[in-house]
């Protein structure tokens, strides 16, 4: 990897926040870059990821700590698995939809507390009187996790 061609890419990145964004590609919801003589692109945050940081190992997926598909500092990319971004994600309620976010029902002390109990076999009924949502709310949630789990196997 070409430690010089990244600090090339996050020299030309653009501040928002701490977050430094690649505009490569406008329209696609993570930035590519040309990652080689054949016309082959790569995913930005990952070439960053793998000059600056070192080898992704193999199942392992680069996540952005800032929930931030462009940004590109090193600082907010780390490994994980699909079952940690999803995880990730039901914490912090990216559940979204087309133009905006769904709201964020559960944090992630709440989702650990109902997945908790789910462990315990308290039914959804029981689990949604004690955190006051709705028994579709907890089915929600718990259909997200398991399918986060599911992927990450």
């Amino acid at each position: 990897m070409s430690t010089e061609r990244a600090k090339q890419l996050l020299a030309q990145a653009t501040p928002n926040g701490e977050c430094l964004e690649c505009h490569m590609n406008k329209g696609a919801p993570y930035a590519k870059i040309s990652a080689g003589s054949r016309g082959t692109t790569q995913l930005a945050h990952r070439f960053i990821y793998q000059a600056l940081k070192g080898p992704i190992p193999e199942g392992l997926k680069i996540l952005h700590s800032c929930d931030n598909s462009r940004c590109i500092n090193p600082e907010h990319l780390i490994i994980g698995t699909q079952q940690d971004n999803m995880l990730d994600m039901i914490a912090k309620g990216r559940r979204g939809k087309v133009g905006g976010q769904s709201p964020r029902l559960l944090d992630a002390k709440d989702i650990s507390k109902m997945l908790e109990l789910h462990s315990a076999n308290w039914s959804q009924r029981e689990i949604a009187a004690v955190m006051n949502v709705s028994q579709r709310t907890i089915g929600k949630y718990l259909k997200e996790a398991d399918h986060a789990r599911r992927s990450a196997n």
